[in-house]
């Protein structure tokens, strides 16, 4: 990055003064090395730019309307899975899968409810509840029923 000292060791020609080739080849080559400690700078501050737009999207959090769309298409999800694995509508086997459903998308979003996903993966996670379908939790929540 150019500083005002480099700056400073420029020096312009004065009007009318001839300037021999090789002070103007320093010249330029001075000028040439300013201008690429200006675009690193430029390149360095979009980066930074573009790290804090991406955190603050992140930041943003879903709406309550969209907190209560993930929760009803995880239940919707865990009637689905219960009916497929052949647990029958019993409700504490659909909680039991929807909790599993809700644990795995805070886990993977690093939160501890649904009303605090970011904003802006709110398809994601909708997928990723269209999705859901692990086998060792229906397993070992089938072996809890049984257990009743």
């Amino acid at each position: 990055m150019a500083n005002k000292q480099e700056i400073a060791k420029v020096e312009a020609p004065q009007s009318g003064e001839l300037v021999s080739m090789s002070e103007m080849t320093a010249m330029m080559g001075q000028m040439m090395h300013l201008m690429q400690g200006m675009a690193e700078t430029v390149r360095a501050t979009n980066e930074r730019v573009t790290a804090l737009e991406k955190q603050a999207a992140l930041s943003a959090r879903v709406t309550a309307g969209q907190s209560k769309h993930i929760n009803a298409a995880i239940r919707e999800q865990a009637e689905k899975v219960a009916a497929m694995h052949g647990m029958g509508s019993s409700t504490t086997s659909t909680q039991a899968i929807a909790r599993a459903i809700r644990r795995d998308v805070c886990l993977t979003a690093g939160v501890t409810s649904t009303r605090e996903l970011p904003k802006c993966e709110y398809r994601v996670y909708l997928q990723q509840v269209a999705l859901w379908d692990d086998y060792k939790v229906i397993k070992a929540i089938k072996a809890r029923e049984a257990t009743k």
